[in-house]
């Protein structure tokens, strides 16, 4: 799901913005992030990637990319963790919009079309 929706926004950028600038992505995917990060030292594997439909095209508009795109990991669930005092957490910003953009896709996968 991850990789499909970092496609989706790259793909978005590109086509209908003609984004030209850098562009910064935070997932809480932090194995779509390092799959990413390593792609040119896997390539000759890439193939055997699971979904390897959305990974090959992700790899070519990732080579339109070049260097102008960053990925941080935002770490998730937060708002379901407790600190070292047994403290529910309290999520930043990035956290926050994280935690809403996964209660979204919950709600659309959960939609009775």
């Amino acid at each position: 799901m991850e990789a499909i929706a970092i496609l989706s926004v790259l793909h978005f950028f590109r086509s209908q913005l003609h984004w030209q600038g850098k562009l910064t992505i935070h997932t809480d995917s932090m194995s779509v992030k390092k799959t990413i990060e390593k792609k040119h030292k896997i390539h000759h594997t890439w193939i055997t990637q699971t979904d390897k439909d959305v990974w090959t095209i992700l790899l070519l508009e990732l080579k339109r990319w070049q260097n102008r795109l960053q990925l941080h990991h935002v770490e998730a669930h937060v708002d379901q963790k407790k600190d070292s005092n047994g403290n529910q957490r309290i999520p930043n910003l990035l956290q926050q919009q994280n935690i809403y953009a996964d209660k979204l896709a919950d709600d659309a996968y959960h939609m009775d079309l």
